[in-house]
């Protein structure tokens, strides 16, 4: 009874060993399929980080445009945008509507702070 108690142990542990080493290669293959199909889609669509850049140097290029807009505008009237800003969110637009124009203002306001 030993006998096959011991041969049944080691049939039992070979088996183990090699399913393990299945599983391990083809968990291996899986993952490097799913890592391949995530770069692809990364190199397809662009990384979550590099379409947020993308937005934001377009909002960027636009602020630039409105430099010399806000530029020209005297304290006054730099001051009296808020007023026309909460208007026109009255009105009905959206603060994605306002946000180049408002954030060129701040930005004037600021450059002119710190002058």
């Amino acid at each position: 009874m030993q006998l096959l108690e011991k041969i049944w142990e080691g049939t039992s542990n070979a088996v183990n060993g090699v399913l393990e080493k299945i599983w391990e290669g083809t968990s291996n293959a899986v993952n490097g399929v799913l890592g391949g199909l995530d770069r692809g889609l990364t190199v397809f669509f662009g990384s979550a980080n590099s379409r947020q850049i993308k937005r934001f140097s377009e909002l960027a290029r636009q602020v630039g445009e409105l430099e010399p807009k806000m530029a020209a505008l005297s304290d006054e009237e730099l001051r009296e945008q808020t007023v026309r800003f909460r208007k026109r969110l009255a009105d009905g637009e959206t603060l994605e509507d306002l946000l180049v124009e408002a954030f060129a203002t701040c930005r004037e306001a600021g450059r002119r702070f710190l002058k």
